[in-house]
């Protein structure tokens, strides 16, 4: 039973992640409205077809420095992206795909100075993402890896991807081809040590090529794998962050940035029962698999 403390903490965990791609919430941005990507607000309108990359998607390159992508245009004022996990400078707007998580769909801002105008822009950095998600061994437990953000495109790899290689010693039972996790076997191989313990948890680093823009450059993408005897007995506060974090992750038939309707959603952390496993800020990665027997 919750004592009065831990009811009242957990029921500002939910108030703050109860968000999603529909609905605002007003710490995105410090003193920043996120809300209006024509004009309309303070010192002057602003024409946002000025805010443009050179492309819609980039792909990662193998090189000895990192990739940067600028905007087509010099622009004065402030940059940002939703999620927060690409690096990006917040004055000139370079995006930095090297250091970037990849295999997620962003939308990047831009605020100009002298106007409250925000302008939005769709940028996709290509690779594999896996959705935060609970698996039942009992019926499917396979979980499929999205491709550049589009649940329908198959990932392109004319039969010279490669994932996960070092994992299968691990007792991660990956396909090596298709990027595709059987949960039901990386269970029983041990990914998780021999008869897991309720709550039994750890991180996985996927290392990937694929025959795509990239040019097999090596890629990669971390996740974490628990593992529970059934759904009832995944605590609240992994339930919780799990719905936060998948209210994070943008798919290729989320709102158009142009939209003046489209709001950008965030989400803080500032308890202590959220940080026994996210310290600090909630981030839409490593994506949370789970596991339960039944």
């Amino acid at each position: 039973m919750k004592t009065k403390h831990e009811l009242i903490v957990f029921l500002f965990i939910i108030s703050i992640f109860s968000c999603s791609k529909e609905n605002a919430v007003t710490n995105m941005v410090s003193s920043a409205n996120i809300s209006d990507s024509h004009g309309g607000g303070g010192g002057g309108t602003f024409n946002c077809n000025q805010f443009a990359y050179p492309d819609t998607i980039f792909y990662p390159k193998q090189s000895s420095s990192d990739y940067i992508v600028m905007p087509l245009n010099v622009l004065d004022g402030r940059y940002g992206s939703f999620p927060d996990v690409m690096k990006i400078d917040r004055n000139s707007g370079a995006i930095n795909i090297t250091k970037s998580e990849t295999g997620l769909k962003y939308v990047v801002w831009f605020i100009p100075n002298g106007t409250k105008d925000t302008c939005k822009k769709f940028v996709t950095i290509s690779g594999i993402n896996y959705q935060d998600s609970i698996f039942s061994m009992s019926t499917s437990s396979s979980s499929i890896p999205i491709y550049n953000a589009n649940t329908q495109n198959p990932i392109a790899c004319n039969g010279t991807c490669q994932f996960g290689q070092d994992l299968v010693s691990q007792g991660v039972a990956i396909n090596t081809s298709t990027g595709v996790i059987d949960l039901k076997k990386s269970i029983a191989k041990g990914a998780l040590g021999q008869n897991p313990k309720n709550g039994a948890f750890k991180d996985f680093l996927v290392k990937y090529r694929i025959s795509d823009k990239s040019s097999n450059a090596l890629n990669k993408i971390q996740f974490r794998l628990y593992y529970y005897k059934t759904k009832a007995q995944i605590p609240d506060s992994i339930m919780t962050i799990l719905n936060a974090k998948k209210s994070q992750v943008l798919l290729e038939d989320d709102e158009d940035p142009e939209d003046d309707n489209l709001t950008i959603p965030t989400v803080l952390i500032t308890n202590t029962t959220a940080r026994q496993h996210d310290a600090g800020e909630l981030k839409c990665r490593p994506p949370y698999i789970i596991v339960t027997q039944k």
